[in-house]
């Protein structure tokens, strides 16, 4: 089946037992987990900054992890509701991914890459506040919205555009194929 599941092989047919249950389930609690810890994350730096503290004035890292927050929601979101659809599939004789049925093989493709390319990013951002931050101690200079934290937010907003790259040979239309190149 492989750690990405494409369909159709996450169909009974192609797994049986329980060990692609076992997969989807923990994929979906840890899903809902990473979404719970966005939400905390943003409502705490929305909500709970100093008194008079403006957000254009935060730190750059709070700045990054709340925006990393808000790229969890939406990578995390698509996957959880792909994992739902095959839970579907699999025990209620839902029929998204079934081809045979009327459904699309591709659908999941788009849930899974909609997760999966934007979670680089998610994964990577931790890194790089990490060596700003550490550059910034040993430079005593602390890092604000400049045009690196500009930067920073504009390239996570529009990697979500790039998911496209990953889909270039499924036969999209000529609008999609532009869209999301």
């Amino acid at each position: 089946m492989g750690w990405w599941s494409y369909a159709p092989l996450g169909a009974r047919a192609f797994s049986p037992g329980h060990s692609s249950d076992y997969w989807t389930l923990s994929l979906l609690v840890s899903g809902f987990g990473s979404i719970g810890t966005a939400i905390n994350i943003i409502a705490t730096i929305l909500c709970m900054r100093c008194p008079g503290m403006k957000i254009s004035r935060m730190p750059l890292l709070v700045w990054m992890n709340l925006v990393m927050a808000g790229m969890v929601l939406i990578a995390i979101t698509p996957l959880s509701a792909a994992q739902i659809m095959l839970l579907i599939d699999r025990y209620l004789g839902g029929h998204f991914f079934d081809t045979q049925a009327g459904g699309s093989a591709v659908l999941w493709m788009h849930f899974f890459w909609i997760f999966g390319h934007p979670e680089v990013y998610v994964l990577i951002i931790p890194c790089l506040l990490s060596c700003r931050k550490s550059s910034g101690i040993f430079t005593q200079t602390d890092f604000r919205i400049s045009g690196d934290g500009c930067r920073n937010r504009v390239h996570c907003v529009r990697q979500h555009e790039r998911v496209g790259a990953h889909m270039f040979t499924i036969g999209m239309n000529s609008y999609a194929n532009s869209f999301l190149h």
